[in-house]
């Protein structure tokens, strides 16, 4: 459920702390509460271009009930496709300078970047070759006792983008973009004044040199004027893709593949509080049901498969849907695990983690091969030993390992290795 691992003692950093962990749950906010971004494209000096594209209306035709195939997959160990005899592995407070922290990593080609989370140097973007070279600062926040805050880093093309927020206040925050080729940067939108508590219901998605976000902009009595939008990082032209005057829900999580859009649409608690997933094409028009029985939600596209967790967006993963866009099939997956983490997915690998037993001392990480039909499952080699963070791309694959701090070593490594 994107919640930070528990931290068993307060200390110094607790207020701190309680922030972070309320600005990585921001995406099970439900009840849209929220005004319209500011758009901004400092420093570089180009004025964005802002259009609308036609209305997309609240009302959208849903498609014909979908037949199920539920081969269940098959369970392998992971040692079949990561190389574990070659792990890199490093304590995390070499890079934070704090023992007891966490972080939110992301994999390009070539290198992780990490934001640390828990009070170390959570004011910092990192980038560590995946080569093993030595750690790079790109990024600090621009406010004082600031955080950079994230579901976690995306990186796309040659940018990546995060978010940055006073600690202290969350009614200021922005959203950045660093070119990772040369580091300049666009600051995407900037709040100063969010009274109307946007940053609970704000969530992007990237492909190539485009941001999509997402933003419910509340009228009067339950009205939402419910807008997609997108910026071209490159040029700063900024394009409203639709914009929806409706009564009682709203656009929330999105993901996109190949132009395409999977939004999820949550509804207010006073219309019943369900979440569906739609498929959005702007060329298009209509978006299109994808589910309709208000329990899917956390929705993935990786064209042609889009996935999302079948069950009520409180509770932990243990239902993982598929459908192909291209055959119209779907499948519902029971996943293996206890406590699962929201799922993530690359090329044809969708990947959580979660508890191997009922007792919770022992945790691992899954990766479900969509063509092989199977599940690979990676173990902790020790007891009480959790995955915080994951990220996979391509040939690599890296997380955040979590250590009791009973043992006596450093409380959190940060791990890679190839994946094939």
């Amino acid at each position: 459920m994107l919640l930070l691992s528990s931290l068993k003692k307060l200390s110094q950093n607790s207020v701190r702390i309680i922030v972070l962990i309320f600005l990585n749950t921001i995406v099970i906010s439900c009840t849209p509460r929220v005004k319209p971004p500011s758009l901004a494209t400092l420093p570089i000096p180009v004025t964005p271009s802002v259009s609308s594209s036609p209305t997309i209306f609240a009302t959208v035709p849903l498609p014909a009930s979908l037949t199920p195939t539920n081969t269940s997959p098959s369970i392998a160990s992971a040692n079949d496709i990561i190389a574990t005899g070659s792990i890199h592995s490093i304590p995390l407070d070499s890079i934070t300078q704090e023992a007891d922290t966490d972080a939110q990593i992301t994999v390009d080609d070539h290198d992780i970047y990490l934001i640390g989370v828990g009070g170390g140097r959570d004011d910092t973007l990192f980038r560590i070759p995946l080569d093993g070279g030595k750690p790079e600062k790109i990024a600090v926040s621009k406010y004082a006792g600031g955080v950079l805050f994230s579901f976690r880093p995306i990186v796309s093309s040659n940018w990546i983008i995060f978010g940055d927020t006073p600690y202290n206040n969350p009614s200021k925050w922005m959203i950045r973009a660093v070119n990772l080729k040369d580091l300049s940067e666009r600051v995407v939108i900037d709040e100063e004044d969010d009274t109307a508590n946007l940053l609970n219901n704000f969530n992007y998605a990237a492909e190539g040199d485009n941001l999509y976000w997402t933003v419910p902009v509340p009228q009067s009595n339950q009205q939402y004027d419910n807008t997609i939008s997108m910026m071209n990082l490159d040029t700063g032209k900024t394009v409203i893709l639709t914009s929806t005057e409706v009564n009682g829900w709203s656009w929330s999580i999105l993901g996109v593949s190949e132009g395409r859009l999977v939004v999820e649409q949550d509804s207010d608690n006073d219309h019943g509080g369900g979440t569906n997933i739609f498929l959005f094409d702007p060329v298009g028009g209509q978006p299109q049901a994808l589910s309709t029985d208000g329990a899917s939600d956390m929705p993935l596209i990786v064209y042609p498969w889009v996935a999302w967790k079948a069950g009520p967006r409180y509770q932990w993963l243990k239902v993982l849907q598929i459908y192909n866009l291209q055959t119209s099939q779907t499948r519902s997956i029971i996943l293996p695990g206890s406590e699962d983490s929201d799922p993530q997915m690359d090329g044809t690998r969708i990947y959580w983690s979660g508890a191997t037993d009922d007792t919770f001392s022992y945790f691992a990480l899954y990766i479900f091969d969509l063509i092989k039909n199977i599940i690979y499952v990676y173990p902790a080699t020790e007891n009480n030993v959790k995955f915080s963070s994951i990220a996979i791309h391509g040939g690599a694959i890296a997380w955040i390992r979590r250590v009791d701090s009973s043992t006596g070593m450093p409380h959190s490594y940060l791990e890679w290795t190839t994946i094939k």
